[in-house]
């Protein structure tokens, strides 16, 4: 209900993002793969909320975790 659409179009996104390497799901969890990838297939759109979110909250975005790596 949070993202405003059908359970089903979820479940297709996910499925799709699954096949492609960039999540693995279950159980009730999603667990992200490939942040890159993930990324990649959100296009320019994962930056833009990124930023908006990062201005409207006046804090640092979840520090990318890989870069600990």
């Amino acid at each position: 209900m949070s993202l405003g659409v059908r359970r089903a179009g979820v479940t297709v996104a996910a499925r799709h993002l699954h096949l492609d390497g960039c999540i693995d799901s279950g159980a009730g969890r999603i667990t992200i793969a490939d942040r890159a990838r993930l990324e990649a297939e959100a296009c320019e759109c994962h930056g833009v909320i990124q930023g908006t979110y990062a201005q409207l909250l006046q804090a640092e975005v979840v520090p990318d975790l890989d870069a600990a790596e």
